[in-house]
């Protein structure tokens, strides 16, 4: 093929690429997105088999399923370079779309209204939606407005971030005339996952209010208790039967859309937590604040898998701390704790939970405890793509066990999240490439 041949051919499927990428961000989630993910298929695709020894033990309740067996696809296709504001342009015009579509046609909730994250000094609001990694922006934003260094304000206690820097609609309304509005969406599949591990798996009001309204009993593990017999399913069904019954819902399981209002209030930047890292540095690119409090939250940021496990450990610890009548054995909670981080991508499912560490510590301190999981994470460190497929696993392998009817409700109730923006309503276990037990 001449150099001038090829040069068209290649300019050729650029156009098409553009073409079905502006698609992509236009047209409803249903025969057509099937339609065009079809197309992208058939341009170039490299199927393998995966069969990860480990990957089993991603699943919570191993009462069922003993192998795994899943195929990764990676699809080949020549995509143009699309900038961010670009992105977000597309984002903003599919979520005007939705809401004008929609909205009167979708499930209406109960719960409470917006919250926002506020920085004065940058000029910067974040909507407060949990599960979604809103959470970040409330630190980043405590970072902003504190006078020390940033790695001690990400360096906490996540859950000591909420109650500050925040406001309501009206004052909301007021300062968004001179100031950047952001707010995260997450896809309510994994969304809704990530809601059950941190607070029905583990320890919490939620969980044992669950409990006793289903009357089950406590989960049973290495000959004692811990944790709440409440299945994924359970949750689910709890959760999307209230919403049907227009019953409050709680704020970690409420749509995005309810505690974020896309459709009446106007934002700058709607981010998504599948890519908040990127999302967030070009943010902090548009913000207006000193450029040395800019580099120093940066540089924090690039380091910050330390401050993670910290912060997440800390937050479960002080959980444990009010529920420890739930779970009297801490190496048994910590044991669960171990799951969660394996579930969210942190640990390796080839690590195995270091016992007896976990034994011989008299106190239970979360730097002791974040240094110890580090150090395991160095012993099998996960790349980007082995984190992403490895959470990814977890979402899928969890879905395999929840019923159609299920499934239903949950499109049903979080319709407007998934259209928005932007999100396949197929189930992750019946997705391309997921890897599921058998």
């Amino acid at each position: 093929m001449s150099v001038s041949v090829k040069k068209v051919f290649v300019g050729l499927l650029s156009i098409v690429a553009l073409f079905l990428v502006g698609l992509l961000t236009t047209t409803h989630v249903g025969q057509d997105r099937k339609m065009i993910a079809g197309l992208l298929k058939q341009t170039s695709i490299i199927t393998t088999e995966v069969r990860l020894t480990h990957i089993n033990r991603l699943k919570l309740f191993t009462n069922t399923s003993s192998g795994v067996t899943g195929y990764h696809e990676q699809v080949i296709v020549p995509t143009p370079t699309l900038t961010m504001a670009q992105i977000l342009e597309a984002r903003t015009t599919v979520v005007k779309e939705v809401c004008a579509r929609e909205f009167n046609n979708s499930v209406k909730t109960r719960g409470r209204g917006p919250i926002f994250f506020y920085s004065k000094t940058a000029r910067m609001t974040c909507c407060k939606a949990p599960k979604t990694g809103s959470s970040f922006w409330g630190t980043v934003v405590l970072a902003i407005e504190s006078q020390q260094n940033s790695d001690k304000t990400f360096h906490i206690n996540r859950n000591s971030v909420h109650g500050r820097n925040e406001i309501a609609v009206p004052t909301f309304k007021n300062v968004s005339r001179n100031a950047l509005s952001v707010m995260v969406s997450r896809d309510p599949y994994t969304r809704l996952y990530s809601a059950f591990v941190d607070k029905y798996f583990l320890l919490g009001q939620l969980g044992r209010s669950l409990q006793s309204a289903l009357k089950k009993g406590p989960f049973r593990m290495n000959g004692g208790v811990c944790g709440y017999d409440v299945t994924f399913s359970d949750f689910l069904n709890h959760v999307t039967d209230l919403a049907l019954k227009g019953v409050e819902l709680n704020e970690h399981y409420m749509p995005v859309v309810k505690l974020c209002d896309p459709c009446n209030l106007h934002y700058d930047v709607y981010s998504r937590q599948e890519s908040l890292t990127k999302d967030t540095k070009y943010v902090l690119e548009l913000l207006k604040f000193s450029e040395a409090k800019k580099q120093d939250i940066q540089t924090s940021l690039k380091r910050g898998l330390k401050n993670t496990i910290y912060s997440l450990v800390s937050s479960y610890l002080s959980d444990y701390k009010k529920y420890r009548t739930d779970c009297p054995d801490r190496v048994s909670h910590f044991e669960k704790v171990w799951k969660t981080l394996q579930v969210q991508g942190y640990v390796s499912t080839k690590n195995d939970y270091p016992r007896r560490e976990f034994q011989k510590m008299l106190t239970f301190d979360p730097d002791v405890i974040t240094l110890l999981i580090i150090k395991e994470i160095e012993r099998f460190p996960l790349g980007k793509e082995e984190k992403m497929l490895q959470r990814q696993s977890a979402v899928s392998i969890a879905y395999q066990d929840v019923g159609q009817a299920t499934i239903q409700k949950v499109q049903k109730v979080f319709k407007m999240d998934f259209l928005l923006f932007g999100y396949d309503m197929t189930p992750p276990d019946k997705r391309p490439g997921a890897v599921t037990l058998s």
